[in-house]
């Protein structure tokens, strides 16, 4: 927001969801244009193929971008890819060229400092050092890499991996529209933690998107069960809420239990 109003820019006023809204808005803004967008937001507008104006700039938030999609949008549009991390305790505090490297960089004057298990940031525009709520690998105080969300780390059968890996591979399937890993709860104590996904592919079969997993992943991170869905009801973000996930749950997983 501050970033025209201070430059002399203009901001389109509109939240544009669908692709052929986006192309509108943009071709209604005087160049040079910078597209501010979530990753879902973004693979559905390079999936769309439709026609845009000249972009200067991409700027994606909110989750990591994967790089295929990264790659396309700058080649499809002829511009640079910068990606914003933060959250609303620290602000943003660090950005990344993914196109070019996929490690995080700081904002001048913001360090990241371990503390037994956790990540702190530090810098003058904190009054107190703020805890970094994802699983980060530190490269040094002024760089790292995202691994995923500390809630979306997940222990199979004594295997570890994260929800967003494991979502960025299923969307890359082919025709795959979207989809979505959870984890549903356990109704036995004793019971081993098992993985479910919903999936947006009505010209897939199941054979064939756990077909495409199984390139990809250990066979205990395959979703048992794999639900298909008209849509996945994800917000203006391009996020799925968790009480909608798990209404998603109850809906198609629990009442099969």
């Amino acid at each position: 927001v501050f970033l025209p109003i201070l430059g002399g820019g203009s901001l389109s006023p509109e939240v544009p969801f669908f692709p052929a809204d986006v192309a509108r808005c943009l071709a209604a803004l005087p160049a040079p244009r910078l597209l501010v967008i979530t990753p879902f937001h973004l693979r559905k507008l390079i999936e769309a193929d439709i026609e845009l104006p000249p972009v200067a700039a991409i700027l994606s938030a909110t989750a990591p971008l994967p790089l295929a999609v990264a790659q396309q949008a700058a080649s499809r549009l002829d511009c640079p890819v910068l990606e914003i991390y933060g959250s609303t305790e620290t602000g943003q505090l660090a950005t990344r060229l993914p196109c070019v490297d996929e490690a995080w960089e700081t904002l001048a004057g913001v360090e990241l400092r371990p503390d037994g298990d956790d990540v702190w940031a530090h810098g003058a525009v904190y009054q107190t050092p703020q805890l970094i709520n994802d699983t980060v690998e530190l490269l040094a105080p002024t760089r790292f890499r995202l691994i995923d969300r500390k809630a979306g780390m997940i222990n199979v059968a004594g295997k570890r991996s994260s929800l967003s890996f494991l979502n960025a591979i299923i969307t890359s399937l082919p025709g795959v529209g979207d989809a979505v890993f959870c984890v549903p709860e356990r109704t036995a104590a004793n019971e081993t933690a098992r993985l479910a996904a919903f999936v947006v592919a009505p010209g897939l079969s199941r054979a064939e998107v756990i077909a495409g997993l199984r390139e990809h992943v250990d066979p205990v991170f395959l979703p048992r069960p794999l639900v298909f869905v008209d849509r996945l009801p994800r917000d203006g973000n391009g996020k799925i809420q968790a009480a909608v996930l798990q209404q998603l749950i109850a809906t198609h997983i629990s009442k099969q239990v």
